[in-house]
């Protein structure tokens, strides 16, 4: 589609699926990759950062992953774990659950602290 429509502004919505893609097959090296690449361009992109950070978890790369956390509690007060349970859109279990190991291991709180 990029070679079809290379200023589509809907572009990096559709390349956060390779975000969740990768991260879901346990490929976060390559999540990270797209991920890095999307948030260059749009780094205000919601959907982007949460497969984001998640594989970021998986990988250990601490740094990057608070600074990926602080944006997306900049754009997403109150974000936690039970919220992305809640609401993810996942049908297999173990989608979910890994998805939300990743997010542990970035740092994100069980709960919302301020109770939203």
């Amino acid at each position: 589609y990029k070679a079809l429509a290379p200023l589509y502004p809907g572009a990096n919505i559709l390349d956060t699926a390779f975000v969740i893609v990768g991260l879901l097959r346990h490929e976060h090296d390559q999540a990270v990759a797209a991920a890095r690449e999307i948030s260059e361009i749009s780094p205000t992109l919601l959907p982007v950062c949460k497969p984001y950070l998640a594989a970021l978890g998986h990988l250990g790369l601490w740094q990057e992953a608070v600074a990926v956390l602080r944006r997306l509690q900049g754009m997403e007060p109150g974000f936690s774990i039970a919220r992305f349970l809640a609401t993810a859109p996942f049908e297999r279990l173990q989608d979910r659950e890994h998805f939300a190991a990743g997010l542990r291991k970035a740092g994100v709180a069980e709960e919302d602290p301020n109770g939203s």
